[in-house]
């Protein structure tokens, strides 16, 4: 489980180090854009920097699951990351377990008063309502 956390929060951590090093870009070297990934300078760098298992595509992945989290519809986020199709942005873009969690607690388990029980043909006093 920590080696899943691990590969989750190093996309993260990169892009948020990166950010405003650039008007345009994510990843510059001395002020210029770097325009080619998984050079030997890159995988230097992951090597120095104690990350193992890292892609350069993970970072889109992240991206766009920070869009979804953060609100951004699934048709502008389509048009921010270029997809011509939806199915590649749910491709892409996921919801932490937290984000589901809060909507899965949309609807819980509470219990109907006694008096209503005749009201309600099963076998349980209990009824899923809405909060």
């Amino acid at each position: 489980m920590e080696r899943k956390i691990q590969k989750l929060l190093i996309p993260a951590v990169v892009l948020l180090t990166q950010r405003g090093n650039h008007p345009e870009r994510v990843f510059t070297y001395q002020g210029k854009p770097v325009d080619k990934a998984n050079t030997k300078a890159w995988r230097h760098a992951l090597k120095r920097a104690g990350i193992e298992d890292f892609r350069w595509h993970d970072l889109r992945h992240t991206w766009a699951s920070w869009h979804i989290q953060s609100g951004t519809q699934l048709g502008v986020l389509m048009e921010l990351g270029g997809w011509s199709d939806i199915r590649m942005v749910l491709k892409y873009a996921h919801l932490s377990p937290e984000h589901l969690a809060s909507h899965a607690e949309n609807i819980c388990v509470k219990e109907v008063p006694r008096s209503n029980v005749a009201r309600f043909p099963a076998h349980s006093t209990k009824q899923l309502v809405r909060s």
